[in-house]
């Protein structure tokens, strides 16, 4: 099975103000030191804001879970992580946001925008985990072997496909 998350606004135009940005404060500075703007820094300011402005997109919509038979991957354009279903020892899902255990707050490596984390995190407690989540509902796994628990954007669908697979089959 592969689950797509949907992608918010909120980190589409988190991109776009990047995009504006990060020229205007070129041009702001350079025009603040030398009272004129070359184009030399227009045209190079300008194609490393598409050049980061089209990464960022690429990599918000290339986020995807894979979900098959000993495994689940969480792939993207600069981020992966897979674990066996054998290591998992419980997973959860979260329909109106992650509790405080879960949530982020500093980024280890990774992408942060407003709607869109993936990569390594510390929690609000300072445990470690990796994350790719968008918006809810969310999916946190936790380990058997002392590994970062793992947090990411899946419907309920998805996650009854998995509560399936890591549900051992009765004994005849």
């Amino acid at each position: 099975m592969i689950y797509t998350p949907a992608i918010p606004f909120s980190a589409v135009l988190a991109v776009i103000i990047l995009t504006i940005a990060m020229p205007g404060l070129s041009f702001a500075t350079e025009y603040a030191i030398r009272k004129k703007l070359s184009k030399n820094n227009i045209y190079l300011s300008s194609v490393i804001s598409i050049f980061v402005c089209v990464y960022l997109l690429t990599q918000m919509y290339s986020t995807k879970i894979v979900l098959d038979e000993k495994q689940i991957e969480l792939s993207s354009l600069s981020f992966s992580n897979s674990v066996q279903l054998t290591d998992v020892s419980k997973a959860e899902i979260y329909d109106n946001g992650l509790p405080a255990e879960y949530q982020a707050d500093w980024r280890i490596n990774g992408i942060g925008l407003f709607g869109y984390l993936v990569g390594k995190f510390t929690t609000l407690s300072g445990d470690k985990i990796y994350m790719q989540s968008t918006q809810p509902p969310y999916i946190v796994l936790t380990m058997n072997n002392n590994n970062p628990a793992i947090v990411m954007s899946a419907d309920n669908n998805f996650y009854a496909s998995l509560q399936k697979k890591l549900t051992p089959p009765p004994n005849k």
